[in-house]
């Protein structure tokens, strides 16, 4: 796999955790008024407003080992 397909999976991987677990930043809700509210992973940091997502990070979520093919989709 060369550098840039793993760019590619990665990006593609994060892009369908976002899809699935992702929660807008409550503050970002309350608080902008024009764009969208920045969706969270589980532990994920916003960095807007320092707010981070309380929620446990799952080895089975985690975008990098699905890339390496140590864990799969379901």
């Amino acid at each position: 796999m060369t550098e840039a397909e793993r760019h590619k999976a990665l990006r593609k991987a994060k892009q369908e955790l976002k899809r699935r677990l992702a929660v807008p930043c409550p503050h970002c809700a309350v608080v902008q008024v024009g764009p969208p509210p920045r969706m969270l992973l589980p532990q994920e940091l916003c960095k807007v407003h320092g707010y981070r997502d309380p929620r446990p990070r799952r080895p089975e979520d985690d975008y990098q080992l699905i890339v390496s093919g140590a864990i799969r989709f379901e």
